[in-house]
């Protein structure tokens, strides 16, 4: 385990606007495993993946019940105040201010990753929650297939348009951008927050209305969810985009993976296996796709697309949706805003036209 955080280290390069170190590979870890606590606890509670992409993109959807509509919505607003509560008592995670107004040809890649994020996961059906997370963790052909494909891509998007040193040159990034938290301090934090979850989901079955019940776990969900991407550095879209862009590589990031995927792959195996035998609490059975449904044409295009869309610009939706309750950088057109609409365009074309 040391050698591979030394050779990890070593990897990096200190011209690079992030570095590799202990502290930032703790904090991957820590917050990879929150993300993977939060997932499985939603699966279990819910019987629906917690996948960002599906839970926010079905608002566009055309046949859309009232129900599902504030199911997402409460998801989303706990993101959102993910975002807000990072903003407040944890800026650094969220990276270094956008330059604004963000004009010309960088407002334009904005809004074409945006598209490209949108209509690849409606298409693939997943993004890095949904197959990379879940997906992997249950062992699920389609998701392994699919991360590959839009691991690929990004690596080879981002790199092919520096996409770090674009990235830190429309921002108040300096050369280098240090962790800004301890291992002793991203450890009580995850540990805090997983703590706090666990309280708020056992204190939500007071409640005797099962809709509310459900609401409220979204909304807690989210929050703790957008609080794991802030601890994990993925709310840091210059620290995903030199984790994607080869030139500039920092290979922190995989340890928020490996910590998710630590997490939730052995639940599945103790519930059961890849589709748990324990019947959730909230629902009638679990959602999800056959382990072994075929890859199609949708699942490689969809996911090419995401691929190259997340390394445009360093963000997928979750991240995305947790940069709104942030705020910050708006200028005339606000990054975060214009790429979260041109995600939901993308989302909207898809869904409408295609589905």
């Amino acid at each position: 385990c040391g050698f591979l955080l030394r050779s990890t280290i070593m990897m990096s390069i200190s011209c690079t606007p992030t570095v590799a170190s202990l502290e930032s590979i703790g904090a991957a870890t820590m917050g990879g495993l929150i993300l993977g606590l939060v997932s499985m606890t939603r699966l279990r509670m819910t019987g629906e993946v917690l996948g960002i992409s599906g839970i926010v993109g079905r608002l566009t959807m055309r046949q859309l019940q009232l129900d599902t509509a504030l199911d997402s919505a409460s998801f989303i607003f706990g993101t959102v105040t993910a975002g807000m509560i990072l903003k407040a008592l944890l800026p650094a995670a969220l990276g270094p201010a956008w330059v604004g107004p963000i004009l010309g040809l960088s407002a334009l890649r904005i809004g074409l990753a945006g598209i490209l994020v949108g209509a690849g996961t409606a298409m693939s059906n997943g993004c890095t929650s949904g197959h990379g997370i879940l997906g992997n963790a249950r062992f699920s052909i389609r998701s392994m297939v699919s991360t590959i494909i839009f691991m690929v891509s990004g690596i080879a998007t981002a790199t092919l348009f520096s996409t770090a040193s674009w990235r830190a040159t429309i921002s108040s990034a300096d050369k280098f951008q240090p962790w800004p938290l301890s291992l002793q301090t991203s450890f009580l934090l995850a540990s805090a927050l997983a703590l706090s979850y666990g309280i708020a989901i056992k204190l939500t079955f007071t409640i005797h209305h099962k809709k509310v019940i459900r609401r409220t776990i979204d909304f807690f969900s989210g929050t703790s969810f957008g609080l794991g991407l802030g601890i994990a550095g993925m709310a840091n879209s210059l620290r995903v985009a030199s984790f994607l862009d080869l030139a500039a590589f920092d290979p922190t990031l995989m340890f928020v993976m490996c910590g998710a995927i630590g997490v939730a792959a052995p639940l599945f195996i103790f519930w059961g296996g890849s589709t748990p035998t324990v019947k959730p609490t909230l629902a009638d059975k679990y959602c999800l796709a056959p382990r072994d449904k075929p890859i199609d044409n949708k699942l490689v295009l969809g996911s090419l697309m995401f691929g190259c869309g997340w390394g445009l610009a360093g963000w997928c939706p979750g991240p995305a949706i947790l940069g709104l309750g942030a705020l910050s950088g708006v200028g005339i057109i606000g990054p975060s805003l214009l790429f979260n609409s041109a995600m939901f365009a993308g989302w909207t074309f898809y869904y409408r036209l295609f589905a």
